[in-house]
């Protein structure tokens, strides 16, 4: 070794560098690019140490292998010539494993105070952030999520530079440029649940209205709230946009659904209404524009025929002894397309009728998922006279006196008599059970689709779940979907008249009546618990009678309801989550959460067990 260039700067060919076995860092520092970008703006701020090859001309590189992977990057990528000279430290081979250490050891990272201070004073002084991103390889996403943290209040930078608010908290603070909000929000926060992200972050922007989940928004859309002149805030770091103007939001809404109206009105319904929220009971009170059916040609009649020889077939065949399983599934596949065939030609029966649709209306609704959705062919009950209106208006003092009819039976043998009769039928009834489910059914379906009470029957279905109060969106969920368009498909077939309802009943099937007495019974099914603690439900029934009848209707919630952040992981402890994913997806994807923070978990947690229909024990 030539000892006389050893405590010398030169300036070396990146060619005749290798990188020294003696470099004491041997993981980390492989992604270079960022680096690369940097020296190609500014040049190499900082020489490389190096110790001359033994019995080679070349230089091993002992201090700055991340600036010389670098440098090789940029030659390969043709930025720089092949022959591009670099200044280099020249020690000797004794000096170079310490000078390594050192270099590595007592290397300080930059504070990221301090880094996302330096990108705002170079857009300060004019440079663009574009150019900002490509001269220290990062994109421009990243600059202007740094400039956004350098706009948080002065006072909290500086709690943040002494450990005192994290980064993750920060990032939270960072969603509005109002510093005396950010303050504010910071200083009312007294307990480390308060101050977790999430929660700061949500205290912030209380008034604002998420564009991606509230109904309107997506209704209206941020390009046309912009342009109208809706302010906006965008969260840089969890890629959500907030209205902050509901009164221009609202009366977007409302001009654009008036249009929609104007639309559905030329269809020559007689009303047409919109509503932006609707509860499934408002739309229940109505009544339904029967259908006009033509008689079924000479070609359908034959395909009815055949569609019920067919059937016929199908369910004698599954009812053989012995019939397996998976056969018995792909019969009743095969009846339900059946009854698809069926109802393509009952539907293709129906006959516009102009005289109808003027005597019915429309709503038109605003959806959860902020799309337009037309009830047709709606009818407003008319109001009937019950016995108690009789009643109230036989003692109304202001109607005219009417000659009292002199009574066959004293009031007292009119009781004893008719309790007579109420036993005997009591008895008949219980001894026909066919008619005695007409008689229910014909109550019930007064009651549910007629809001009526004329039935001989003592008997109510009440709903004591009150699942709206409990926090559920039920417009969104697919259960409550269900039931409203089974209750579409039932109300069709009823007749228009409360008065009428007997004899439908009167005429129909086993099969249908017991069809019309499940949705009539299922709103008083109630599981819910006030604890998970709880033995009992809300309605007083015990959990072990809530299992039972899941059992026997083979109830699988995956079917109905998936695990999201918003309906569940944002509640649970990062500890749950953790558990969460080990259950369903195994330990080395739950070890992946162990270093996150709660945000970054619960976003996690809902990412890996997207689609495993796992189900938290509540809902098993």
């Amino acid at each position: 070794m030539n000892t006389n260039i050893v405590g010398t700067l030169q300036s070396l060919p990146v060619a005749s560098l290798t990188l020294s076995a003696r470099n004491v860092r041997k993981t980390g520092g492989q992604s270079v690019e960022d680096l690369a970008a940097s020296i190609q703006a500014q040049g190499l701020i900082q020489n490389l140490t190096v110790t001359p090859a033994r019995g080679s001309a070349k230089f091993e590189v002992v201090a700055g292998g991340r600036r010389w992977r670098a440098l090789r990057f940029l030659i390969k990528a043709k930025a720089l010539p092949k022959d591009h000279a670099v200044p280099c430290k020249i020690v000797s081979a004794e000096e170079a494993e310490e000078i390594s250490l050192a270099e590595n050891l007592f290397h300080e990272a930059m504070h990221p105070a301090d880094q996302f201070e330096a990108f705002k004073t170079l857009v300060d002084k004019g440079m663009p952030v574009e150019d900002v991103a490509a001269r220290f390889g990062v994109t421009p996403l990243v600059v202007r999520q740094r400039l956004r943290l350098a706009n948080v209040s002065p006072s909290l930078v500086a709690r943040f530079r002494e450990d005192d608010i994290t980064l993750e908290q920060m990032m939270a603070l960072a969603v509005t440029d109002d510093h005396a909000a950010q303050e504010r929000v910071w200083d009312a926060a007294r307990t480390p649940w308060q101050r977790e992200a999430g929660e700061l972050r949500a205290a912030l922007v209380a008034t604002d209205i998420d564009a991606g989940r509230d109904k309107r928004a997506k209704y209206v859309g941020t390009e046309a709230y912009e342009r109208a002149g809706g302010g906006v805030r965008r969260d840089l770091f969890s890629d959500t946009t907030f209205f902050t103007d509901a009164e221009l939001l609202d009366r977007l809404v409302e001009e654009k659904l008036t249009r929609a109206v104007e639309r559905v009105r030329k269809e020559g319904w007689g009303w047409v209404e919109h509503r932006v929220h609707c509860e499934y009971a408002e739309l229940h009170a109505f009544g339904r524009l029967a259908p006009t059916l033509r008689e079924p040609t000479k070609k359908e009649r034959v395909q009815l025929a055949k569609l019920d020889a067919e059937e016929s077939a199908l369910q004698q065949e599954g009812e053989t002894e012995d019939i397996a399983e998976d056969h018995l599934d792909e019969i009743h596949a095969a009846i339900d397309a059946l009854h698809e065939q069926r109802e393509a030609i009952e539907q293709a029966r129906v006959m516009d009728d102009p005289d109808a649709r003027a005597k019915a209306g429309a709503l038109v609704l605003l959806g959860h998922d902020g799309k337009v959705r037309i009830e047709r062919g709606l009818v407003v009950r008319a109001a009937r006279t019950t016995h108690r209106d009789a009643t109230d208006a036989e003692s109304d003092p202001t109607t005219s006196p009417q000659p009292k009819e002199k009574a066959e039976f004293t009031d007292a043998l009119t009781r004893r008599l008719t309790a007579e009769r109420t036993l005997a039928l009591r008895a008949v009834f219980a001894s026909q059970p066919v008619h005695a489910l007409t008689a229910l059914v014909h109550g019930l379906v007064l009651a549910r689709f007629y809001d009526d009470t004329d039935s001989v029957l003592g008997v109510t279905v009440r709903d004591d779940a009150h699942c709206r109060a409990a926090g559920v969106d039920i417009d969104a969920t697919r259960a409550a979907q269900t039931m409203h368009a089974l209750h579409t498909e039932l109300q069709v077939a009823l007749p228009a008249d409360a008065g009428e309802v007997w004899a439908w009943a009167t005429a129909q099937d086993q099969a249908t009546l017991l069809r019309y007495l499940a949705y009539c019974v299922a709103p008083s099914v109630n599981v819910m618990l006030n604890r998970s603690t709880s033995a009992q439900t809300t309605s007083g029934g015990s959990i072990e009678a809530a299992a039972r009848l899941a059992a026997l209707l083979t109830l699988d919630m995956a079917d109905w309801w998936q695990p999201t952040a918003e309906n569940l992981f944002d509640s649970l402890s990062k500890a749950k989550l953790i558990e969460a994913v080990r259950e369903g997806k195994g330990g080395q994807a739950a070890s992946l959460l162990e270093e996150m923070k709660k945000a970054g978990a619960v976003a996690a947690a809902a990412a890996a067990l997207a689609g495993t229909r796992w189900l938290p024990s509540l809902l098993r």
